[in-house]
């Protein structure tokens, strides 16, 4: 499993101010340090979680890396845009996750491979699953406490995508797959 973690705060001179945190997970089937920080993907091209919208093989438009053992990687990005308070306007929060073509990448023989394409489609999910948990835990709060909140559910989401790999064995193990499955959309589908 490859982590890649990027912190990106940076505030925007227009009307209302904002703040972007943000965090990339990549999945593989290496292990390495969590908690390297990142640039941003150098491209502005990528796709927002919708329920009504898969993944298909075309999304994954980046070049494999054929020296990993991996099949696919999936780059996703779970994160929040915050404006800054005014005397007239309170904190919003808008949280997001995003997929990311240009680094996303599938080895061509595994190009037609459906049940894979499942299980990268469940990492993409499970990111959901915890946007939805982030979204929840910052309403009401105070700015100050935003980055921390950010935090400590982007560790348990780790936590979950690295589970996630180590219990379905990377979409291999189809027992797991299916449990794994019925939970992601268990959370999607109702309150996290």
């Amino acid at each position: 499993m490859k982590i890649n973690k990027f912190f990106n705060i940076s505030l925007l001179s227009y009307p209302v101010f904002l703040v972007f945190i943000s965090g990339f997970f990549s999945c593989s089937s290496l292990l390495q340090n969590p908690f390297v920080m990142q640039p941003k993907p150098p491209t502005d091209t990528f796709v927002s979680w919708n329920e009504n919208r898969k993944l298909s093989w075309d999304d994954y438009k980046g070049v494999p890396d054929m020296d990993l053992k991996a099949s696919a990687i999936t780059y996703c990005e779970l994160g929040f845009r915050m404006s800054k308070p005014t005397i007239f306007h309170k904190t919003k929060y808008v949280v997001y996750n995003n997929f990311f073509p240009e680094q996303s990448w599938v080895k061509p023989e595994f190009k037609t491979d459906e049940i894979l394409l499942k299980h990268e489609q469940g990492h993409f999910d499970l990111a959901q699953v915890y946007a939805k948990k982030l979204n929840l835990s910052l309403q009401k709060k105070h700015p100050a406490q935003a980055r921390k909140i950010w935090k400590k559910i982007y560790d348990k989401y780790v936590q979950a995508q690295q589970r996630y790999d180590r219990e379905t064995k990377y979409g291999t193990d189809s027992l797991q797959q299916k449990k794994w499955n019925e939970y992601i959309q268990k959370e999607l589908s109702g309150n996290p």
